[in-house]
């Protein structure tokens, strides 16, 4: 199984996913509007096996 990458810059813009982050998200990289780190939850969530929804901030921060 490939490992989902996504790509940003200083301004928090994605630039890049690969194919397997397409999978994730739902969208081609090609045919993808700009989307920022805020809202990449807006495309997927983070559960837990039992549906538990996870956090994909850094615990105690605003950030990825």
């Amino acid at each position: 199984m490939a490992m989902p990458v996504w790509i940003a810059d200083s301004k928090e813009r994605l630039l890049y996913f690969n194919e397997p982050a397409e999978v994730i998200l739902g969208l081609r990289f090609d045919e993808a509007p700009e989307i920022t780190l805020e809202e990449i939850p807006d495309y997927f969530s983070l559960t837990t096996e039992d549906g538990t929804p996870l956090s994909w901030l850094a615990p105690g921060t605003n950030t990825p």
